[in-house]
């Protein structure tokens, strides 16, 4: 924040230096001119490059007497301009050495100035300190000479160097790996990757680093080179959020990673996100007669900005990894699954109901998640997440989920905490918490028709079965949407699954009983001795003669050939 001249950090409004405002753009600290960077924006999920930002940096010069010379056009000592010239433009090093100077008058007055005058104004000993207002072109006259390094720091993301964009006609673009893909599972497993004698790249040594505790780490870029080598390797950096899981994969996830709301939420007190910009990469600079020295404060931080992408809500398939005859939960391929080889549990399928059963069905299996549904929760009176045993409490987020059955009723497995829109027997739409919606379908219950229709005797469906010729299936369709929650365009997301673009459909077996017929006639007849009587009124019915059964199994139990 400007060399701590920025008090506080307020998203989406400037912040407040000692009583005034502080531009992100335009602010430059007095002590530390021409290096206050403006806060910049990445992405969630993509390497975002820094060179547009950082084309040059203060370095430590080394002011000798052949450099003075070179500025000297004359040969009789140094002028003002002459000064300002050799150090960069800087006119506030340059007035205070001629006391006899107007400030704004460059043409008058003027002192010439030797070589010895500077050193013993300044008692730097041939070492002067120089900021530049202006970049310095390798090549230039005013390019120091020798080697220089850097070091940069930052927490929850990765810094990497001589990658490239690569764009192509239709607008589109791909990453190029850098250094980074050479070192990044050496560096995450060991801490540290040393790449020298990288002449292909233009640069000397670089080197990464993790280091601190787990989920504190910093990811540290280090390189060590000539001036014109160093301004090359600034003008390729790339900076990335962390992914939330992967850390071997950067190259190709886009996410979901960390991003500025996610590291306000989780992991910073109400306190600190006050005044620290979240996002923050730090610099120190050395040269070869001063080496980088990490323990001291940085010569100059970068602000940024990760912008927050809303990653889509998750739903499990509990039909995923389910095999035949399976009665363990899926995925039913490892040595703890129960199997059974025969019957209706084999033949059947996972979700099934004997037609003409009353009973109820309980689907389970069915698990959601969104990484990012709480991003925007900011608690200012209590401690992030990471730190409170219950995060559940400190939630804000809704999501919507819409449950429907085709033909058959549904009950939620609890109604808590649930805002409902549509609460009819095969269709169900609410609003909720994670935590709150997530519970109400974990364990969903499912019947044929109403337990009213049922003993009433006037169920339409009871009977009815999904293994014949022309039969209806029956499903439980489940979606679910974030309603925009988290992410920077406020666009809803939805849950998909490998199956089901949106949502999940859990297919419903309902298994063919062979139904027996059934005949009606008159509560009493009355007939005369020795009189022909016709009994009039009798019916006979069979509600399922027609069916033609798709299922083996169905049919050898209709038919008698089983049990």
């Amino acid at each position: 924040t400007c060399k701590s001249a920025c008090t506080s950090f307020n998203y989406g409004a400037n912040a407040s230096v000692s009583g005034s405002s502080c531009s992100e753009a335009t602010l430059t600290s007095s002590n530390f001119a021409g290096v206050c960077l403006t806060r910049i924006f990445a992405v969630e999920g993509e390497f975002s490059s820094l060179s547009t930002y950082i084309m040059y940096t203060a370095m430590q010069y080394n002011f000798s007497q052949e450099e003075f010379s070179k500025f000297d056009v004359n040969g009789t000592g140094f002028t003002l301009e002459e000064c300002k010239k050799a150090f960069r433009g800087n006119a506030d090093l340059c007035i205070p050495m001629f006391p006899n100077q107007n400030n704004t008058n460059t043409s008058t007055n003027q002192t010439v100035l030797t070589y010895t005058d500077i050193l013993n104004y300044g008692s730097w000993n041939g070492s002067i300190i120089v900021r530049s207002v202006q970049p310095i072109q390798p090549g230039s006259v005013l390019a120091p000479e020798g080697t220089f390094e850097v070091s940069m720091s930052v927490r929850w993301g990765y810094l990497d160097v001589f990658g490239k964009w690569i764009y192509f006609q239709n607008g589109s673009s791909t990453y190029s790996p850098g250094l980074l893909s050479q070192c990044l599972s050496i560096v995450e497993s060991q801490g540290l990757c040393n790449l020298s004698n990288l002449t292909s790249y233009d640069i000397s040594e670089v080197s990464f680093r993790k280091v601190g505790a787990t989920g504190e780490e910093k990811r540290i870029l280090f390189f060590r080179g000539s001036y014109s080598q160093v301004v090359k390797a600034f003008q390729s950096l790339h900076f990335r959020a962390l992914d939330i899981t992967s850390t071997t994969n950067i190259f190709e996830s886009k996410g979901p990673g960390w991003n500025s709301d996610r590291v306000r939420h989780l992991m910073l007190s109400p306190t600190s996100t006050a005044v620290q910009p979240w996002f923050q990469i730090d610099f120190w600079i050395g040269s070869q007669t001063t080496p980088v020295d990490t323990e001291k404060p940085p010569d100059m931080s970068q602000l940024i900005w990760v912008i927050p992408v809303n990653n889509p809500p998750t739903i499990t398939d509990p039909q995923v990894g389910y095999l035949p005859g399976c009665i363990s939960s899926p995925p039913c391929d490892t040595n703890s699954s129960k199997f059974v080889l025969s019957g209706p549990q084999y033949y059947f399928g996972q979700y099934w109901l004997w037609e003409g059963s009353a009973n109820q069905l309980r689907l389970t299996g069915i698990e959601i998640d969104d990484p990012d549904l709480d991003e925007g929760c900011y608690f200012q009176d209590s401690a992030p997440c990471k730190w409170i045993d219950n995060p559940n409490a400190y939630s804000c987020g809704t999501m919507k989920v819409e449950l429907t059955a085709d033909i058959g009723r549904i009950l939620l497995n609890s109604r808590d905490g649930l805002i409902f829109l549509e609460d009819s027997p095969s269709r169900i739409v609410a609003t909720g918490l994670k935590s709150k919606v997530a519970n109400a379908i974990r364990g969903v219950l499912y019947r044929i028709d109403s337990v009213i229709n049922i003993i009433s005797g006037n169920s339409k469906y009871l009977f009815q079965n999904s293994q014949h010729l022309g039969s209806t299936p029956d499903f439980l369709r489940v979606t679910l949407n974030d309603q925009g929650n988290f992410g920077e365009n406020g666009f809803s997301e939805y849950a998909s699954t490998a199956a089901h673009k949106n949502g999940l459909i859990i297919n419903i077996t309902i298994a063919a009983v062979n139904n027996a017929p059934s005949i009606s006639m008159g509560n009493s007849y009355t007939a005369y001795e020795n009189r022909p009587y016709s009994v009039a009124g009798i019916s006979v019915n069979d509600i399922d003669v027609d069916e033609v059964i798709t299922s083996q199994f169905a049919k050898a139990l209709w038919l008698g050939y089983l049990y």
